[in-house]
């Protein structure tokens, strides 16, 4: 019975790279802070990919092969780093960096990418840095040529609220019925452009000589990027095309002006800036009978993700939000971690903080939408170090509490983030590794 009801499916994929690759390091000369060095560099590399999928008789759609064009890439590189002054007043040590790349692809073109990083440290114990550079990514095989497919989504539709009217897409009525979800058509587009960026950091490092052990860091940093590749998000195409400013044709409607179908494929979305705060803090205590604790934390503060929803569209603020096409973007995230360490025996315990957001994915609820909670997870671990035997055994527990991902009205696909989290559970693991 059970062959009755079953089906042998197949999928063959073959990605191949070839790649012939140059590089010369070495000591250009010396300054009298140290040695000028210098790195140079030259590669070219072929990128194919082919994907084949059964196309069974009973199968509505069959599936055509995926096989996009070959990709011909030509680079060189260039780096430096200079150390330009050191112990004079006010300049314990002054370092700069430079780095330049360029790049030429045979289906989108060439570009070139500078960088230049300095290091500052005004006292031992003190360490200013920053850098800036530019950057460029081709659309991946997957972005360019993957297969469309059609799912069902949750959607809001603009045309059933008493704006009717003055939207143009509506028609000059409403549906016949309130609208919960619809068909959006989602894959790849072969007509992408690729992404270019600009990247700006700065911040500090600091190790006290007065408290041994210690550091700690802090980097603000923005990242600018224009014809970010994405997909616009599916209200706000919607809304766009009722509107009558965008998105014409990607909106259908049947003869009761119902929508039955979107078109959301990927697109270059134009630009997306990005501004945040990370910040670390490390202690070490000093070895004691009892042995000695370790406490280290890492947490990002996200200020500012703004991305256009749609080519030609002013960015739209992203953080403290979910999307389907982005997912979780909170404006905290953190981690932590406290280990004991006492001879061959240590036990860590770490945490895990994603701060809560708003479901731009649910329905409207009282004229708002829905809210996902903050997610704190525990984990712990166990090491013991057999040094005659050259061995380490690690008993742990990932998620010790069993805590679930934050649940998401109107995620129809897993119902939570799977991009940010995932549904395992607690975990129990055990772990021997043998060093030869």
């Amino acid at each position: 019975m059970l062959h009755s009801i079953t089906s042998d499916r197949f999928r063959d994929v073959d990605a191949e790279l070839k790649a012939v690759v140059g590089n010369v390091t070495g000591k250009l000369f010396e300054l009298p802070a140290g040695d000028v060095n210098i790195a140079l560099g030259t590669e070219y590399r072929t990128e194919s990919f082919s994907q084949i999928q059964d196309n069974a008789p009973e199968k509505t759609t069959p599936t055509p092969p995926f096989l996009p064009p070959t990709r011909k890439i030509y680079e060189f590189y260039a780096e430096t780093s200079i150390p330009l002054l050191k112990e004079i007043p006010f300049i314990y040590s002054l370092d700069v960096e430079g780095a330049v790349r360029y790049s030429h692809y045979n289906a989108f073109g060439s570009t070139t990418n500078p960088k230049v990083g300095v290091k500052w440290r005004p006292s031992s114990d003190l360490l200013v840095r920053g850098s800036w550079g530019t950057g460029f990514r081709a659309p991946n095989f997957t972005e360019a040529n993957s297969t469309q497919s059609r799912g069902y989504r949750p959607v809001t539709d603009p045309c059933y609220t008493a704006a009717y009217t003055t939207l143009p897409g509506c028609n000059g009525r409403q549906p016949a019925t309130i609208l919960t979800g619809t068909f959006v058509t989602t894959g790849g587009n072969p007509d992408l452009r690729p992404e270019t960026a600009e990247t700006l950091t700065v911040g500090l490092v600091w190790t006290p000589d007065f408290i041994p052990r210690f550091s700690a860091t802090i980097d603000v940093y923005r990242i600018t990027k224009a014809d970010i590749i994405g997909a616009a998000d599916v209200d706000y195409i919607i809304m766009q095309n009722a509107m009558g400013t965008a998105f014409a044709g990607q909106v259908v409607r049947n003869a009761n002006n119902e929508i039955i179908d979107v078109f959301a494929t990927r697109d270059n979305l134009l630009d997306q800036t990005i501004k945040g705060i990370d910040f670390g803090l490390e202690y070490t205590t000093a070895e004691a009978s009892w042995g000695s604790l370790n406490l280290r934390t890492d947490a990002t503060y996200m200020d500012t993700y703004k991305l256009s929803p749609a080519p030609d569209t002013p960015a739209v603020e992203r953080v403290g939000s979910y999307t389907t096409a982005l997912g979780t973007i909170p404006h905290w995230k953190a981690t932590g971690r406290v280990t004991w360490t006492f001879g061959d025996l240590s036990a860590t315990w770490g945490l895990r903080y994603v701060g809560p957001v708003r479901n731009d994915a649910s329905l409207l609820v009282a004229g708002e939408r829905m809210r996902a909670e903050s997610y704190l997870q525990h984990d712990v671990a166990v090491t013991y170090n057999i040094e005659p035997l050259a061995m380490r055994v690690t008993a742990a527990v990932d998620n010790l509490t069993d805590e679930m991902p934050p649940w998401l009205e109107g995620n129809y696909f897993n119902g939570f983030d799977n991009l940010t989290f995932n549904s395992r559970g607690r975990f129990f693991s055990f772990r021997v590794v043998k060093d030869f």
